[in-house]
């Protein structure tokens, strides 16, 4: 069902906060992942990551995969502007910064990141907090919208 957001404060109030949870995912990912991945030259991605892993090749290929998940989040942010919630982005939204953050979490905690000292140990625990904020908003916009939409109905 698709309703105004200028009908209902309370769908209003959700689409808002997908619109600033995703304008900080696209400033997070642009700023902390895509850019570094792709542009930075190997010796300033030791300093930020410890160990660079080979080929460099992989980690331009998933600077550019973070490109393509930055596109459909500006997607989003555009439909959510519009007085449309993205459903579909959240649903994405959800899998890769949830699954992400676990995924960090546990390097951090058993895996090789246990040993991560310095910069890369603060972006590495920065990174998985990000992340983990990321989904929290994004479940909240979600259940706000739900319970939003069930008043309407």
């Amino acid at each position: 069902m698709q309703t105004s957001a200028k009908s209902n404060p309370a769908i209003e109030r959700s689409l808002g906060l997908v619109k600033q949870v995703l304008l900080y995912k696209i400033v997070i990912t642009t700023l902390l992942w895509a850019l570094p991945f792709l542009l930075a030259p190997i010796s300033v991605l030791q300093l930020l990551m410890g160990a660079v892993p080979e080929p460099i090749f992989n980690l331009r290929l998933l600077g550019w995969a973070y490109v393509a998940l930055i596109t459909g989040y500006a997607g989003g942010l555009l439909q959510a502007r519009n007085g449309v919630m993205p459903l579909q982005i959240i649903a994405m939204g959800l899998v890769s910064n949830g699954g992400a953050s676990l995924l960090v979490l546990g390097h951090l905690l058993w895996g090789t990141g246990a040993d991560l000292r310095g910069l890369p140990a603060v972006l590495t625990w920065f990174s998985c907090i990000a992340l983990a904020l990321i989904t929290m908003g994004l479940l909240v916009a979600v259940a706000q919208y739900k319970r939003a939409i069930a008043q309407v109905a």
